[in-house]
């Protein structure tokens, strides 16, 4: 893109001279006088260099308009040419694409489509304009109100939107035999952001006809058989018809009462009573601020989401596996809590681990090997192995005042004491997160799934694996059951073509029938999203903060902040108290009172009289998040 870049700034200094004279073929130059609408044009776009806030907008306008000779594209003196007419026509209809009509306001002259005389100076002044408007209407369709959302709103943010080259909107748009529609195709193509787009402008269409015929939320029952003249009202406010008698409540309008109470979580009796009265008298305009968010987080997402792929809903706690267009497979999931939110990012599948093994990166090891002498247990106890090399030693026996901690590899086997279930599925990335089974399943039965350190539990893991085999293998090929009972452990099977997971955070869902769900905003998103575009940036409070930096242990890029199962040890050091004099410091700077040192030198060796933990004693009901937390819990 630099080097088009680069070469149209090329060629249209090369047409200008000092003076702003061109230097044009000799024909073109004999009908180019002082005062024409190319002088003016060429004029403008100089004047307004300095003011671009895109340098390739002015790149673009330059050598789209040196290519012409400067002659203009959208008008001439008789007034604007039916492309510019498609074009404001779709800048008009900008709000009801969640955009601000305010931001694509052309002036007068620009919007008057009839036929009237313009001087030279209004053709170039309002042809300019109106292809700035199309620059950014492009931009903004594409994301482009926010350019940097792990910058500007929240670190767990971890997208950024592709923004069109401003060549490329030029060309295509003045090249199309419909610019309206070629102009209207940067905004996102996905389904869901089309249904949005529609379920919007509905809404908002809704909103405007519910202040025209709005009901009384405090009024008496309205039956059917009663007469009234709010039953006017209320046949206007449901689109239904009278036979004759418009203040009558009649069989037509108790259906649609009916029907409204449906789908909006009442008793269907066909009775107004107090709450239907508050149902119908509600501002159908109440949640727009988060189908908006919703469509501009659409608006950052891959334009190409794969044929096969996997999205991850935070709001709605659920993943789907998507192929050809059609949902296929939907499940449960638990995602991080708001403390420590899961990222919001998109990555491709590469690899499913049966019956995986859980090894601790150097921190963790120390702060499960904290924890185990806070409560006078070993680690074996917890059912966690501990090696040198291929050698398996006793935790109680080595000295880890001076141990190298990256000489011992410490975990939890496969099985069924693993925190990590019997299968994960990674996607490589900055954040350490990744799709694994739980122990814990009762917790998929609680409507807001918010309990993790990041990482995404799945409630039926190996059946969701069995789907993905069946996709890449073949189907049959391999039993993902039989590998999660009795398979090898930690069986690391590859993808020969990765599947895309996209996380995304969509607190607006529309489904096949054109209905709304509303699930939330768990994490405060979407209140960002709403802050930016009104312009109030200094109001945004970007929650937590996400350090990406890779653990050096021996789970794959493991890390020590929220956004996978792990815990925060810088967090616990701030926590714990100073160090007093004559006191072990142990590594990391970690505070720990040595229990005693036995013959054999270990900073833990076994006390005569175990203390009792208040653990449970069974490790499979803890997620690797609860193994973490409990390191830090005494």
């Amino acid at each position: 893109m630099l080097k088009r870049l680069i070469g149209a700034f090329v060629f249209a200094s090369a047409t200008v001279l000092a003076g702003g004279v061109s230097v044009l073929p000799t024909t073109a130059r004999a009908q180019t006088t002082a005062g024409s609408v190319q002088d003016f044009l060429r004029t403008t776009i100089d004047a307004d260099a300095s003011r671009v806030e895109f340098m390739d907008d002015e790149l673009a306008l330059r050598r789209f308009y040196a290519n012409r000779d400067f002659r203009p594209f959208w008008y001439d003196q008789t007034g604007p040419t039916r492309a510019a007419v498609a074009v404001i026509a779709q800048l008009a209809d900008a709000e009801s694409w969640g955009l601000k009509a305010k931001d694509f306001e052309l002036s007068p002259q620009a919007r008057d489509t009839g036929s009237s005389r313009r001087s030279p100076q209004e053709v170039a002044a309002i042809e300019y304009e109106l292809m700035n408007a199309v620059l950014r209407y492009a931009r903004q369709a594409s994301g482009g109100r926010i350019v940097a959302p792990d910058r500007d709103l929240s670190d767990f943010l971890d997208r950024r939107p592709e923004l069109p080259d401003s060549i490329d909107v030029i060309d295509k748009v003045t090249s199309a035999a419909d610019p309206g529609k070629a102009l209207q195709s940067f905004q996102p193509q996905h389904e869901q952001f089309q249904r949005l787009h529609a379920f919007y402008a509905k809404t908002k269409a809704e909103a405007a006809k519910i202040a025209a015929t709005r009901i009384d939320p405090r009024g008496p029952m309205l039956v059917p058989g009663t007469r009234s003249d709010e039953i006017a009202r209320l046949r206007a406010r449901l689109g239904v018809a009278s036979n004759g008698d418009n203040t009558l409540y009649d069989t037509d309008l108790k259906n649609a009462v009916k029907a409204f109470q449906r789908s909006n979580g009442l008793s269907s009796d066909g009775l107004v009573g107090r709450g239907t009265r508050a149902a119908l008298s509600r501002d159908a305009s109440a949640n727009l601020d988060s189908v908006v968010a919703s469509m501009e987080e659409w608006r950052w997402m891959p334009r190409d989401l794969g044929a096969t792929h996997l999205l991850v809903n935070i709001p709605s706690f659920t993943v789907q596996l998507v192929q050809n267009g059609k949902t296929t497979l939907t499940e449960r999931v638990i995602v991080g809590k708001p403390a420590t939110p899961t990222p919001i990012f998109s990555k491709p599948m590469t690899t499913i681990v049966m019956r995986p093994s859980w090894f601790l990166p150097d921190s963790i090891k120390v702060e499960k090997l904290l924890s185990a002498a806070r409560r006078g247990r070993s680690l074996e106890s917890e059912g966690i192995v501990v090696k040198k090399g291929k050698r398996t030693v006793s935790s109680w026996k080595v000295n880890w005042e001076k141990a190298n901690l990256s000489a011992y590899s410490i975990y939890q086997p496969s099985g069924d004491g693993n925190a990590l279930g019997d299968v994960k599925f990674l996607f490589p990335n900055k954040h350490s997160v990744y799709l694994h089974d739980t122990p814990n399943k009762s917790l998929f039965q609680t409507s807001e799934r918010l309990y993790s350190h990041g990482c995404v539990r799945l409630r039926n893991p190996v059946s969701f694996a069995q789907k993905l085999f069946d996709i890449e293998k073949g189907e049959g090929e391999l039993d993902a059951k039989r590998l999660a009972d009795s398979g090898p452990g930690n069986n690391e099977i590859t993808l020969d073509k990765p599947i895309p997971v996209h996380v995304g955070y969509f607190s607006v869902w529309i489904d096949d029938d054109g209905h709304a769900e509303f699930y939330g905003d768990p994490y405060g998103h979407d209140e960002r999203v709403t802050l930016a575009l009104d312009g109030r940036w200094k109001e945004i409070d970007k929650g937590p903060r996400h350090n990406t930096e890779p653990d050096s242990g021996l789970l794959a890029g493991a890390r020590l902040s929220g956004g996978s199962d792990v815990s925060d040890a810088s967090t616990a050091r701030a926590s714990r108290p100073s160090v007093r004099p004559g006191k072990f410091v142990p590594p990391f700077g970690l505070l720990v009172t040595p229990t005693s040192t036995s013959s054999s030198g270990g900073l833990f060796s076994p006390p005569k009289a175990a203390a009792k933990s208040s653990q449970p004693s069974n490790p499979r009901r803890h997620s690797v998040g609860d193994l973490m937390t409990s390191a830090f819990a005494r």
